[in-house]
């Protein structure tokens, strides 16, 4: 290697380290979540994802009442397909073609966002 490539080679490196050094705002300091803040917000993301999805189940071309879908869910939990069937239509058209399909589109959403993630730490995109 000659000493115009060596040099040339080093600027390069140096260059790439510039441009990759953290810039911190003046006045702004770096954000750190705590682990209580942590658990805390994923706690409240849960309870929401969990409201948004029974949410979900009550719309419809057949519009189903929020207190039908807990029953109709707690029946179903519980164990129970006597109950699931006591709700009649109703009751059929949640477990089985409401809920598979919330339940598919959040498996789909979560999958989306860990290919996201990867994506992004294989690219080393911050």
């Amino acid at each position: 290697m000659g000493d115009s490539q060596l040099s040339t080679q080093t600027s390069n490196q140096q260059g790439d380290a510039l441009r990759f050094q953290r810039v911190e705002t003046p006045g702004v300091g770096m954000a750190y979540l705590s682990s209580t803040r942590w658990l805390s917000s994923i706690f409240v993301l849960g309870v929401f994802s969990v409201l948004i999805g029974v949410g979900c189940l009550t719309v419809g071309a057949h519009p189903i009442s929020f207190e039908t879908v807990l029953q109709t869910l707690g029946a179903a939990i519980q164990g129970g397909s006597r109950e699931t069937e006591s709700t009649g239509v109703s009751g059929m058209i949640l477990m089985q073609v409401r809920f598979p399909r919330t339940v598919l589109a959040f498996l789909v959403g979560g999958s989306l966002a860990a290919v996201g993630v990867g994506l992004q730490a294989l690219l080393r995109n911050p």
